[in-house]
């Protein structure tokens, strides 16, 4: 049986948009996360738990999602 596609996976969410206030979503990937944060991927890096990872990666229940900054091209 197909699995339903509106039982996306709770996780939580912080990114440097959101002033470090963590906020609960429900999103199949950080790149669903990205789009309904109207948040930019230029110059991001993004994080589950304690590995980055790719746009494209499939979220688990409770994951812990992550936009950060990429050190090696903000700043002067």
């Amino acid at each position: 049986m197909p699995t339903n596609t509106n039982s996306a996976p709770n996780v939580k969410v912080v990114s440097v948009t959101s002033g470090g206030m963590t906020r609960d979503m429900q999103a199949t990937t950080p790149l669903d996360i990205a789009q309904q944060l109207d948040i930019s991927l230029t110059d991001i890096v993004i994080f589950v738990d304690d590995a980055e990872v790719k746009p494209s990666h499939i979220l688990r229940e409770n994951d812990f999602v992550s936009f950060q900054r990429d050190k090696t091209t903000s700043g002067r």
